[in-house]
């Protein structure tokens, strides 16, 4: 979900319409499965590289697991992710043990 979305396209060679990346800018909401969600105000999904970029106050939510930061980046395909900051600003992660 997001207030504008903007998919983008690669011709292929049968005719067809090929999505390569798919950008969402205002109230970005994502939601994987059961387990993950995200909101951001900007979010760039790769599909090739199956990367997700999340910009303009990130969160990334897994179960009750929380990180935060000025851009945080999903790697589906590795089952990783990196959350970062700009200049002097903090990342942050909260996670329940159970």
């Amino acid at each position: 979900w997001a207030d504008k979305l903007y998919v983008y396209y690669n011709a292929t060679q049968e005719g067809k319409k090929d999505v390569n990346k798919i950008v969402g800018i205002g109230n970005v909401k994502i939601i994987k499965g059961k387990m993950w969600k995200a909101f951001s105000g900007k979010a760039k999904y790769l599909k090739k590289e199956d990367k997700l970029i999340l910009e303009d106050n990130p969160k990334v939510w897994y179960g009750e697991d929380l990180v935060e930061g000025d851009v945080v980046i999903i790697y589906f395909n590795q089952g990783k992710s990196e959350v970062l900051s700009k200049g002097e600003g903090r990342v942050k992660a909260y996670v329940y043990s159970k």
